[in-house]
């Protein structure tokens, strides 16, 4: 089985219901992405940025050091996966290591070198044409709508999707259910009919549920744990499997 489901509770034909209840309305007809963590190697990318802004900061520390080390590793828990703004994590930079720096400046060289700094998770390239075929496809992030849009298109993936929204064009933001409701009305759908696809349980996965849609916890870069009923998958080899192969979950 390449699939599987966390399940807690006592009762397991109980949570099954509860599984599954989001998808009486039929067969899924749209997929949407969250795109950092998801179908980019967010984490990878940011750990060699900051790798490379830190050794341009402090060229006096050998990068090869247990304390050079240690304090990428730091900046990489102030990050928290992209969640929290980059003037923060600058300003505990500046207060540890750098009382010098440029906050605005650093901040401003971030966010054009990591649009620049865009991996892709293993098997998306070879995924996506094929979930194409058959699927509605989009992108919903969160974030600056010049900012989202500049790392996508350096990803070099926006000719598999349908739709792609970032959340700052609207002034909305996941997990509000109406940023769902919006992606699936561009995608011509009902929200009962698209999947999403996230690895942020606070944001994708609980605006998921409340719109409507077919939440799918996605965990390459981070190990997903939860007592909720959702199905989790961890590679692009299972979500074929899940919407290309065995098809059944969704009847």
């Amino acid at each position: 089985m390449f699939i599987h489901v966390q399940i807690f509770n006592k009762c397991m034909f109980k949570n099954c219901i509860r599984v599954f209840s989001c998808y009486d309305n039929g067969m899924i007809k749209g997929i949407v992405f969250d795109f950092d963590c998801t179908l980019s190697k967010r984490y990878e990318s940011a750990y060699y940025l900051f790798r490379a802004f830190l050794h341009e900061m402090r060229p006096e520390m050998d990068p090869s050091s247990v304390e050079f080390e240690s304090m990428v590793q730091r900046c990489m828990i102030w990050d928290e996966y992209g969640s929290i703004k980059k003037d923060h994590v600058f300003s505990l930079v500046q207060k540890y290591y750098v009382p010098e720096m440029d906050i605005q400046a650093w901040k401003e060289k971030w966010n054009e070198e990591f649009c620049k700094s865009q991996v892709l998770i293993p098997g998306v390239k070879k995924t996506l044409p094929l979930l194409k075929e058959k699927y509605k496809l989009g992108i919903l992030t969160n974030g600056d709508e010049r900012f989202q849009k500049k790392k996508i298109a350096s990803a070099k993936i926006e000719k598999y999707f349908d739709v792609i929204i970032a959340s700052g064009e609207y002034g909305i933001h996941k997990p509000d259910p109406k940023i769902y409701e919006i992606m699936a009305e561009k995608m011509g759908l009902k929200t009962g009919e698209v999947a999403f696809i996230g690895d942020t349980f606070a944001t994708d996965i609980q605006g998921a549920v409340k719109a409507g849609m077919v939440p799918i916890w996605f965990e390459y870069e981070r190990r997903c744990i939860s007592e909720y009923p959702v199905k989790i998958v961890s590679s692009y080899e299972e979500i074929a499997h899940l919407f290309l192969e065995d098809t059944s979950w969704m009847r």
